[in-house]
């Protein structure tokens, strides 16, 4: 399950915000690494999560998109993909590794700048914000 929220964060990066669900169905603790891909310099906060055996872990995800890469983005909306692969299951232990690929969606919010602020420049314009 994926559930995500936009923000610009105080470096003028765009953060978003991707709330996910990982199941462990063994009778055995799991350790999940965490990827992102889909646009050059995404960068991923949560990055490991230990899962205990038969139960559900809730994992926070920032995912942030540098200022430089907004400026280059034309889109609002672009397809991102989440990997998640078990730690330490590779072919030496035995096992296939397990790697899942979860579709979702990067935001880019139409107030985003379309160019670098100024220190001390006035936000204006935005959607909710007071003038």
């Amino acid at each position: 399950m994926l559930l995500w929220l936009a923000r610009q964060v105080a470096s003028g990066a765009i953060e978003n915000v991707h709330h996910i669900q990982t199941v462990n169905r063994t009778e055995t603790t799991r350790s999940d690494r965490l990827g992102v891909s889909g646009i050059d310099g995404l960068s991923l906060a949560a990055r490991d999560v230990t899962v205990a055996p038969a139960a559900i872990a809730a994992i926070v995800a920032s995912v942030q998109l540098p200022s430089a890469a907004v400026q280059r983005s034309q889109e609002r909306s672009v397809p991102v993909q989440f990997d998640v692969s078990e730690v330490g299951s590779g072919a030496g232990a035995g096992r296939v590794p397990v790697v899942l690929r979860e579709k979702s969606t990067f935001l880019v919010p139409r107030w985003a700048p379309t160019r670098p602020q100024r220190v001390g420049e006035v936000e204006q314009n935005r959607p909710g914000w007071p003038d």
